[in-house]
């Protein structure tokens, strides 16, 4: 957009890196893709974009970018105070309520002009994945009587605030100025980059992996019912383009099925829900709330390939599948030579076969509720990965969200069969990672 560049073009105090801006002025970060543009039939425009910092805020902030009369942009930093309860009203989709004592505008500009009269309107407008609060605001004008007080000479502008963008880039700079935050504003966005220290374990590969506070945005994303009931499949990968991890939205091939793109170092995607009516007039849910034989060979080629390209440890390949019914990863516990690989097509064709079949009989039968469901797709899929020789070779993990004023935090525990188990006698064991 040629409004953007013109942003770029006059922020002399940005930095720039593919999506990312670091006004290393102000100490925050912004996504130059990821923001909501307001056009008015008087020519008016402006601006919004979600504000991350390396130091969490328990405030939601924006960049707003409000055009004037001589068509330059004059920026304001937007900081809105919500409570817990306003927090939780944007994750459903409503509207809270504001008081102008609840939100600060910040001129970031020497030359812009200082806070006057704003008019909030009391509506909600959903872009892309963003939920965006509109307001409007009086200028100070030339005749106006200083600063904040409300400027007597000037006509009505319209802008943005409160742009909840719950799609950060996770862009990391690939030179010195730029790098990635480490925190997060609670609601606001994210950063990226893990500051916690791991085990090289299984459990220390997964929560390494999923603990940045950009992929736990994604993540929260992808975990809503709007998600799961959806007529397709969505998700995420993680990639390195131009020298930079990075993460970028997959593709949905089919209602089932997704795309995962030549370099994908991991994936996070959702098992949607596929409603069918039975013949007696049932709805059922026919999909498989489990990591499925795809997202297995995808762990296995793409993302352990992936991972040694890019001289990482394979093992920290993993793929995450998120569902109604449960919240599942699996893991490369260890990576498979070239003559492991050759062995396994071979035992491939039945496994997938195995799992189809069994994996409907559990679908199918009406006495499973939502919990015996995931336990015996659990018991499956373990016994699978036993007769297929691949126990000490994939791991699978079940997560619960832990949510927190500031975030969210992920909790994984590992689950295997225990070692007395047999195929009419299964037991799970689970290992808390926390």
């Amino acid at each position: 957009m040629q409004e953007i560049q013109k942003i770029k073009q006059r922020q002399e105090n940005f930095s720039i890196s593919n999506r990312i801006i670091h006004d290393t002025i102000n100490g925050f970060y912004f996504d130059d893709e990821n923001g909501l543009l307001i056009e008015k039939d008087n020519g008016y425009k402006s601006l919004t974009f979600a504000i991350y910092r390396d130091a969490p805020s328990a405030k939601l902030e924006n960049i707003v970018f409000s055009l004037k009369q001589d068509n330059e942009y004059e920026p304001f930093l937007s900081k809105y105070t919500l409570t817990e309860q306003q927090w939780q009203m944007l994750d459903n989709g409503q509207t809270p309520q504001f008081s102008a004592n609840e939100i600060d505008i910040i001129p970031l500009d020497s030359s812009a002009s200082a806070k006057c009269g704003w008019n909030f309107e009391q509506h909600l407008n959903v872009a892309g994945t963003s939920y965006i609060m509109e307001w409007t605001y009086t200028a100070c004008g030339g005749g106006g009587d200083g600063a904040g007080t409300g400027g007597n000479n000037t006509g009505s502008s319209n802008g943005t605030g409160g742009v909840k963008d719950t799609t950060p880039s996770p862009n990391s700079p690939a030179t010195g100025m730029l790098t990635s935050p480490v925190g997060t504003n609670p609601h606001g966005g994210a950063g990226g980059g893990v500051s916690q220290n791991f085990p090289d374990t299984p459990c220390g590969r997964i929560q390494k992996g999923t603990s940045s506070n950009v992929y736990k945005q994604k993540f929260k994303v992808l975990n809503k019912p709007s998600s799961f009931s959806l007529s397709r499949e969505s998700g995420f990968v993680e990639k390195i383009e131009n020298g930079v991890k990075q993460y970028v939205n997959a593709t949905p091939s089919g209602s089932t099925s997704m795309d995962i793109p030549p370099g994908s170092l991991n994936y996070t995607h959702v098992h949607n829900n596929i409603s069918v009516t039975t013949e007696s007039g049932d709805e059922l849910d026919v999909n498989v709330k489990m990591p499925s034989p795809v997202d297995l060979s995808t762990l296995i080629s793409t993302c352990s390939n992936s991972q040694i390209n890019a001289n990482s440890n394979p093992r920290e390949a993993f793929g995450v599948m998120i569902s109604n019914e449960g919240i599942f990863a699996i893991t490369l516990l260890e990576p498979f030579s070239l003559n492991e690989r050759t062995q396994l097509n071979s035992k491939w064709i039945k496994f997938e076969k195995d799992y189809i079949k069994m994996a409907k009989e559990i679908i199918l039968n009406f006495n499973n509720n939502a919990s015996t469901r995931k336990d015996k797709l659990q018991k499956m899929l373990l016994q699978l990965l036993k007769d297929a020789g691949l126990e000490n070779k994939i791991g699978l993990f079940e997560g619960t969200v832990e949510n927190e004023l500031s975030s969210i935090n992920l909790n994984w525990n590992r689950k295997i069969l225990a070692p007395n188990s047999t195929p009419n006698n299964q037991q799970l064991i689970e290992e808390p990672c926390n």
